[in-house]
């Protein structure tokens, strides 16, 4: 009750100091299990998305931020899952597959990192290997922003991508980034049609 509550508020408070445009929210389903892939420019990303967003996510966060006196607590109310980076965490990556399969929306960011516009970047292949198995579909978003006070802030949402094609088959690690690089090149596509 009171996640709706703060949601509406910290939404009121962006909308104030931002001018937020969404273009294609109706592409996010509002029932079923579904992976929100995203770009990932700052740490105001999860906040914009979870508080502008129609669609309740599940996002997950690095660990580091969960010893920090507060926000540890903070995090952990409002359901973000811890995740070790640098390690291959099998506690978060189950912990994603029970949320998908409970049919919430799991909110990833492929880079697992911050990366500037332009910027070379590494998927992990974990995005892929998560959605296979929880045969979820996984929606690109693309954050188009500054984050500078009054400036816009643009979220652009594409079309999902059906996950479940690929049933119970045992995919190797090569396959499962390839999904990934392509996942990602779905959103840089949204990037590029933005333009």
């Amino acid at each position: 009750m009171w996640f709706k509550t703060i949601k509406t508020i910290v939404a009121v408070f962006l909308r104030i100091f931002f001018r937020i445009s969404i273009i294609g929210e109706e592409n996010i389903p509002q029932e079923g299990g579904c992976v929100v892939c995203a770009n990932h420019v700052s740490n105001w990303d999860p906040v914009f998305l979870i508080a502008l967003l129609k669609r309740r996510i599940y996002f997950m966060s690095k660990e580091e931020l969960f010893h920090i006196f507060g926000l540890g607590a903070l995090l952990r109310s409002i359901d973000i899952i811890p995740v070790k980076r640098n390690a291959s965490d099998i506690s978060a990556v189950r912990t994603s597959i029970k949320v998908l399969n409970e049919g919430k929306a799991l909110g990833i960011f492929p880079s697992g990192r911050r990366v500037k516009k332009g910027e070379e970047v590494e998927v992990k292949s974990g995005v892929a290997f998560i959605a296979v198995k929880a045969a979820a579909s996984v929606i690109p978003v693309y954050i188009e922003t500054s984050y500078r006070i009054f400036s816009r802030v643009k979220i652009y949402v594409g079309k999902a991508e059906d996950m479940s094609v690929y049933g119970k088959a045992k995919l190797s690690a090569e396959e499962l980034g390839e999904i990934s690089n392509g996942l990602f090149k779905n959103i840089n596509a949204l990037a590029e049609g933005s333009k």
